[in-house]
């Protein structure tokens, strides 16, 4: 019987949906398949982020739960960890985006450029 890791298992599904796959995949490439079986395999067993958009005294937050979106408008909590991207927003105001150790603000951004187009 052979025994493989979680990890090895991504890598393999990864090799075999290129292969599968091949030119349907949507534009993405080899590496952005595996990159996001890696993210799924991380986040896997923790509630993976939503965007939730909060403008805060001028700003713009956009964090991953629900949560913390009450947190901040209802008591002025902030994230603990944050990433910035300057001119970002709908009027190029700054977006400031919950992080973690798993990448949460990388999920986030992409889900904000999806919403609002911006690259």
């Amino acid at each position: 019987m052979i025994r493989t890791t979680p990890v090895l298992s991504a890598i393999v599904l990864g090799a075999l949906t290129v292969g599968l796959v091949g030119c349907s995949n949507g534009g993405m490439t080899a590496k952005d398949i595996n990159k996001k079986i890696a993210r799924e395999e991380a986040w896997r067993g923790t509630e993976y982020p939503v965007l939730n958009e909060v403008t805060y005294k001028g700003k713009v937050y956009a964090l991953g739960s629900k949560k913390s979106a009450d947190a901040l408008t209802q008591n002025g909590t902030m994230p603990k960890m944050t990433t910035k991207a300057f001119a970002f927003g709908p009027n190029n105001e700054t977006v400031i985006f919950e992080d973690n150790k798993l990448g949460m603000a990388d999920i986030l951004i992409e889900e904000y450029q999806a919403k609002h187009g911006k690259k």
